[in-house]
């Protein structure tokens, strides 16, 4: 009587290389893709948080017929300080004293570290693509103070010399002297935090010096468009021009309320005209 053996079910090792090869492909196929996927999650996120200073800034217009000063001179308080009560923030604009004869700086150091408004940071202030979203600078905090750091800052014009635009040092603006427009005039823009946490102050900042030596904001919580769209990196060499943590360019709230996200590839000139209030420019395509 004759036998056979029967073959036993299974995988040779050439047939488990080839799959888990296949697999391996897959994956890397899927990656980019899954990446992608999260990214645009981000950045419709961060689109929604400057949709959100879009409605916190004509709130605060019909209330007062002007958008908030950009930089409060001499005291250093920015824009977004005005706007807590706007962007359920009322519980930091509490802790905020207009009134102290001094600047903002020097209002911090009399309060305690968690009565600090720097302290605390608003989700509306966090890009999720930023990696140092929601940090706070306490390098100095004994002569400084705490600083939360935000990448949404308002635009000054084409030179914080000229105040060309709608947030500035001393501005008193509404949305009558946007003579361009109000959907051709950049009112905010993204700029990436940088890694040293020691620009872009959302309350308090008094920015770099001008070439006449006063600090008028510039950098911190209000910036130019001087130096263009670019993209940049966090390692300090990039804090005077707009650029984001998204690829290819930076998202950019208009005075209408929306929000556009603009190339790196924008023709400069165009980019510095969507700055000015009432420049009179015959603005490309953006």
């Amino acid at each position: 009587m004759s036998s056979r053996r029967l073959r036993e079910a299974g995988f040779t090792l050439v047939e488990l290389l080839v799959v888990i090869a296949i697999i391996g492909i897959l994956i890397a196929l899927l990656l980019p893709a899954v990446q992608a996927a999260r990214e645009a999650a981000r950045r419709s996120q961060c689109s929604n948080h400057l949709k959100q200073y879009g409605l916190a800034l004509h709130n605060y217009h019909d209330v007062h017929r002007v958008f908030p000063i950009g930089v409060v001179v001499n005291r250093y308080w920015n824009f977004q300080s005005a706007l807590l009560p706007y962007l359920e923030g009322q519980t930091v604009y509490q802790l905020i004293n207009y009134a102290f004869d001094g600047t903002c700086f020097s209002y911090y150091v009399t309060l305690p570290a968690a009565n600090q408004p720097g302290n605390r940071v608003l989700d509306v202030d966090i890009c999720p693509s930023d990696p140092n979203g929601g940090k706070i600078w306490t390098t100095d905090a004994v002569t400084s103070g705490y600083h939360g750091c935000t990448e949404y800052l308002g635009v000054i014009g084409t030179s914080a010399m000229i105040n060309d635009g709608l947030l500035f040092w001393g501005s008193s603006l509404g949305m009558r002297d946007a003579t361009d427009g109000t959907s051709n005039t950049m009112i905010m823009g993204e700029r990436g935090i940088p890694n040293d946490l020691y620009w872009g102050w959302s309350y308090c900042g008094a920015g770099v010096a001008e070439a006449d030596g006063v600090n008028r904001g510039n950098g911190d919580g209000v910036l130019t468009t001087a130096q263009g769209l670019a993209p940049g990196r966090p390692d300090g060499n990039h804090n005077l021009h707009f650029w984001s943590y998204h690829p290819g360019g930076a998202q950019f709230l208009l005075a209408d309320g929306s929000v556009r996200f603009l190339s790196y590839t924008i023709d400069f000139t165009t980019f510095q005209a969507l700055s000015t209030r009432g420049g009179g420019e015959v603005l490309k395509a953006f």
